[in-house]
Order: C-alpha cells, then structure tokens, then sequence
C-alpha cells in the first residue's frame, strides 16, 4: 500500500477509531508503520484526539516497548497540544478585547509583525521607540515652577503632551483593551486635578500596563506559531517512505472498546 492510498483511507474513514484499534492490536504491522499511520491520524481526526486520550488507548493494548516509536509520537503530541491549548486560551483573552476585523484575517505570521509595530507604535508615542528614556520619565522628579520657567510659552505645555500621548493610547488600544486588563482610565477634569507628581506616576501607570500586557500577548502568538510548526513537523511523512500497512476492519472491535476510552 502507498502513502497516498494510506492517507485517503485514515482521511476518509467513517470509523477512523476502529482502524486505530485494529492497527495497534495487529502485531504483524511493525513500529515503524505503525507510526506512519498515526500521523496521519493526528492529521485528519484531531478532533478525536481531544476526546479519547490515544495515550491510555496504546497502554491499554500494548506495553511501551513494543513499539516505541508509536509510543514517543503519541507522547510528544500531546505534550506539544497542551501547550499549544494552553497558549490559545491565553491570546482568546486578546481575541475578547481587540476588535480588529483587519489583524484577525491575517495568518499568524502577519500577526505577530503586525503586533510588534502595534508595540512600535506604542513606544513612539512614548518617545521610546529609539530609546528607553520615555517621555513621562524625562519629567519625573521635576517640579511645576521649574517646567513653567523652562517652557517660554508660560502654558502648560508639558501637562498637554502628557494629556495628548495618553488619548493616543486609548485611541490605539481602544477603550475594551483598557477594560479587560483593568487598566484604570481618568476624565481630563480628575487628570487635571491631580499633582503633577501623580500626573507623572498614573502615565506611567498605563504605559506599563500596556506596554507589559502587549509583550506577552507578542509572546503568546510566538509560542502559537511555535507550536503550530511543531505540530506540522509531527505530521510529515516523507513520500520517499515505504509503508507495508494491511487494515482489515472486519474484526472484532466494537463500539465498547471505543467508548471504554472516552475522555
């Protein structure tokens, strides 16, 4: 049998859990076949995967060395699919609060250049796209009368830039980015209340949240593509390979003993 022929039957199976059985309860297909075959049941069922946990399946008809190779993939797949589950539950909270139509159609490596100019852009405005000397770092531990006597213009000026950069923030992340991450905003009428000092530490307050909130998320989607490629690695079977593979399904598996491994 080709690896095509192979392919087509697992792919277009109705019963892909009773040729899974049959395959790892015939002794005469060895290790390596056997293997083959379940990458490409990893391929086409994933789905099944998540409901019955293949690694008990195996261990239930057979012992961890009788077929080793079988038994490795198995372990590295689901290892890596934790993972990848794992990291997927972590970027749905970005999903949740970032209602950009636009970067969600993109692949996920257009996401992630798309995420760290969104992260450029953030510096920037900030003034810290070249430098880590931020903008509201500059004036931290000035005071008013020393900024009023260096601004020849007598106005505000510094409190009015700090004000600009922040309504770029809200206007780039949006207002359900602030929500989900509890970044806590304030009117203009409460900022301009506040000292100067405080006006300095709550910029500094929300650039941080933003700024450490939008590297993990960066993090995450690398992770994912990460993953992902692994996964895909996991699923390649070389069409140089040679498969001697005999499935008969007519034998004596019935629906308990694929219920019996239901997750």
């Amino acid at each position: 049998m080709n690896l095509l022929k192979l392919e087509n039957i697992i792919m277009n199976s109705t019963t892909p859990l009773v040729l899974l059985l049959v395959v790892f309860k015939n002794n005469n297909i060895n290790d390596m076949n056997k293997l083959l075959f379940i990458k490409f049941f990893f391929k086409h069922h994933i789905n099944l995967t998540l409901e019955y946990n293949l690694i008990d399946i195996y261990l239930e008809i057979n012992n961890i060395e009788d077929y080793p190779l079988t038994y490795n993939i198995i372990i590295d797949f689901y290892s890596i699919l934790s993972k990848q589950i794992n990291n997927i539950n972590l970027i749905k909270k970005f999903k949740s609060c970032y209602k950009n139509s636009f970067f969600w159609k993109k692949n996920i490596e257009e996401q992630i250049i798309y995420l760290k100019k969104l992260h450029e852009q953030l510096l920037s405005i900030f003034d810290g796209s070249k430098t880590s000397s931020y903008f509201h770092l500059k004036l931290k531990g000035n005071n008013m009368n020393s900024l009023m006597e260096s601004n020849i213009s007598g106005k505000n000026y510094h409190i009015e830039q700090i004000m600009e950069r922040l309504k770029k923030t809200v206007s780039l992340f949006k207002l359900n980015f602030f929500k989900e991450h509890n970044i806590y905003l304030v009117s203009n009428f409460q900022f301009i209340d506040l000292t100067f000092d405080n006006m300095i530490k709550y910029t500094e307050y929300v650039f941080n949240k933003l700024n450490d909130n939008l590297i993990k998320y960066i993090t995450y989607f690398e992770h994912y593509n990460h993953y992902r490629n692994e996964l895909i690695n996991l699923f390649f079977v070389s069409e140089l390979i040679d498969i001697d593979i005999d499935i008969n399904v007519d034998s004596d598996i019935d629906i308990d003993d694929i219920n019996f491994f239901s997750i």
